[in-house]
Order: C-alpha cells, then structure tokens, then sequence
C-alpha cells in the first residue's frame, strides 16, 4: 500500500512539474529593442526574387500586410515564439502605418536606416 501512494504521489509532483515548466509556444516577447534586442533588423536570407511577408499577426496564416525584399530595414518592436518560429512584429522607419509581424529566419540585425 505505501509503495502505492508513493508512487502515486511521485506522479502528482510530475504532472504538477510538467504543467508549471514553461513552454516555448506561449507568445512571450523576446529581443525587443528595450530588453537588449536590436533597435533594427535588417532582411536578409530570401532567394533573389523571395520577398518577405508582412502579416498582420505572427502566424503564415494572418493576413498579408505587404512584403519586403533583401536590404530591406525595419524598426524592432520585440518578438516571440509562436507555433514553433521566431515572429517579430516591425515597422518601416518613416511609414508608421506599415507594421506587422515578419519571419525572424529572414532578420538581422542592422545599424539602421541610412
């Protein structure tokens, strides 16, 4: 009978663990440019004629905003993991109506707009 509820008890403390662990598909911001992250990306990594997706939520499933091509910089506004990748939601620097959410695969970080 003890090794019953102790084994039962070790169960309980496991699944409680499992629950309180943080997952890594929670939506937190990450990289944002208070919080140490770049205050610019800069796309990169698109084929030469791939353009970059601008959706208005960070999901390949959001609405299509507008695409950006390679040399193309945008201010950091943060990112987060969602269904698995990187999503950083950015602004074009001079067109605060262009914003969104980009693939970060596609991002590095930049200097800034010249």
């Amino acid at each position: 009978m003890r090794r019953i509820i102790a084994c039962c008890a070790a169960a309980i403390v496991g699944i409680l663990s499992a629950q309180a662990a943080p997952s890594t598909d929670h939506g937190q911001e990450i990289a944002d440019s208070l919080s140490g992250g770049p205050d610019f990306w800069e796309v990169r990594g698109l084929g030469a004629k791939d353009a970059l997706s601008l959706r208005r939520a960070p999901s390949a499933h959001a609405p299509l905003v507008t695409r950006f091509a390679n040399g193309t910089v945008l201010r950091n506004l943060g990112c987060r993991i969602s269904s698995g990748s990187r999503w950083c939601r950015v602004v074009r620097p001079g067109d605060p109506a262009v914003r969104g959410w980009v693939n970060g695969r596609y991002l590095r970080e930049s200097s800034g707009p010249n």
